[in-house]
């Protein structure tokens, strides 16, 4: 924790990212043959790109649906009521915004017609 989540500030700092030893290691360039530097305090499991091929893109993609699944069962989805007022106050407001365009498009017309008839153009 950064300290400023009880500063009174009304910010909360995110976590940490999780520690991996292989970006630590890539970053710094420190590439140790023959060692196993793939350790994790944090992270289940870290692998190197190219040891995950075919499968880890499976293993990713079931992953990431797994995923949406879990927060598309924590939505709030709005009843059929709701749907209903929302869609009339859309359409309502449409018409609305419609009509006091069009009103003003007929006064700007008359207004430019009225101009151009007095230069004679």
């Amino acid at each position: 924790s950064t300290g400023l989540q009880n500063r009174g500030l009304g910010v909360r700092a995110p976590p940490g990212l999780p520690y991996s030893a292989t970006a630590t290691a890539t970053a710094c360039g420190d590439r140790r043959k023959g060692q196993d530097i793939v350790k994790s305090t944090k992270l289940e499991s870290v692998r190197e790109p190219s040891a995950r091929g075919v499968f880890g893109w499976w293993g990713r993609s079931r992953t990431f649906l797994a995923q949406v699944r879990n927060e598309l069962s924590r939505v709030t989805w709005p009843t059929w009521k709701e749907v209903q007022a929302t869609t009339f106050v859309v359409i309502l407001t449409s018409v609305l915004f419609g009509v006091y365009l069009w009103g003003i498009d007929l006064v700007l017309d008359r207004l430019a017609r009225a101009l151009f008839q007095a230069f004679g153009v």
